[in-house]
């Protein structure tokens, strides 16, 4: 059996994050719990932090805050005058995922 990581994105109809693997050429999606997120991301910042990678930090800002941005703004679309603007989530999702690429040294 070969594992291997392929992508961290939302899905839209779960409205819940996953973490997609490829297995022998089989595409698997694991959703995780808050405790296994809160588990991973405690154990990423030890690991970087004894490396120096350190910017990671602001990489998991930036995730976070996405995250809580995105779904606060698909609240508000549902219950004010911005239920015109039903993909603005989207859109702010593009500018977090450059700013992760920023981070990251790929743009």
């Amino acid at each position: 059996m070969s594992l291997k990581f392929q992508q961290v994105d939302w899905d839209w109809d779960k409205d819940l994050m996953y973490v997609e693997f490829s297995c022998d050429g089989a595409t698997l999606r694991w959703y995780p719990k808050w405790k296994e997120v809160d588990d991973i991301l405690h154990c990423a910042w030890l690991t970087e932090a004894g490396t120096g990678q350190e910017h990671w930090r602001n990489y998991f800002d930036i995730m976070c805050s996405e995250i809580l941005l995105k779904d606060l703004l698909r609240k508000v679309a549902k219950t004010t005058p911005f239920q015109g603007f039903p993909s603005l989530d989207v859109e702010v999702s593009k500018i977090f995922r450059r700013l992760r690429r920023i981070t990251t040294g790929e743009e």
